[in-house]
């Protein structure tokens, strides 16, 4: 019955969030703020709201410039610029892009069926994704180890500097650029143990800032 009441509820809000859901080309300088509606509805329904905060983000794709200057480049022959740490939010369609970077060098990209607040990278800058265990169960992570300016960084992360780094449900990062890493997560089920893995997603400047924290959990 609490489930039926909670999925009839999303359904009565969804005529809210296609009043006031932003324009597909607005500014975003933070990946973590959505609808208001929809972030609502996942607080108090996180499990039935999954559905729907990913229709609602089907398709986004932050361009990112985590860079000190500001950069131009054309996507699918429109022109954008980013100034230094700017980040700005698209909609894209899936199948089949072309990025042409200001050297006039072209990349093909290729955006897949139920991505969600993916992030196009056209300084092929590295983002990292550091893994954080909730539960009650330990498993082994891999830990890896990078040099950034002569120093080592370990830890249970990946590294990407794709052009498009794709995001599909929660893979390969829960948390984005912008939002922080909670002290706790709710999980759907009664059973007495569990574990979940979720990474959080940083630039360069913000992983090298939150190391120190990170790496003494």
């Amino acid at each position: 019955m609490k489930k039926l009441l909670s999925l009839l509820t999303i359904i009565a809000v969804l005529v809210g969030i296609a009043a006031v859901q932003p324009s597909a080309t607005a500014d975003n300088i933070d990946d973590g703020k959505r609808n208001f509606v929809v972030s609502l509805v996942a607080k108090y329904f996180p499990f039935e709201a999954e559905e729907l905060v990913a229709w609602y983000d089907k398709n986004i794709v932050y361009a990112d410039n985590p860079t000190d200057s500001a950069i131009t480049f054309k996507l699918d022959e429109k022109e954008i610029t980013l100034a230094a740490h700017q980040t700005q939010k698209l909609i894209l369609e899936p199948g089949q892009h072309r990025l042409v970077l200001a050297d006039g060098k072209e990349i093909e990209l290729t955006l897949k069926e139920g991505t969600n607040r993916s992030i196009l990278n056209p300084t092929a800058s590295p983002y990292f994704f550091w893994k954080t265990v909730y539960g009650s169960v330990n498993l082994p992570i891999e830990y890896k180890t990078v040099a950034i300016a002569g120093k080592p960084y370990e830890g249970p992360f990946e590294v990407s500097n794709e052009y498009l780094i794709t995001r599909i449900g929660n893979q390969p990062w829960r948390f984005g650029l912008d939002e922080a890493i909670p002290d706790t997560v709710a999980v759907n089920n009664d059973r007495n143990t569990y574990t979940l893995i979720f990474s959080k997603a940083y630039r360069l400047p913000d992983f090298i800032k939150a190391y120190p924290m990170l790496s003494a959990q």
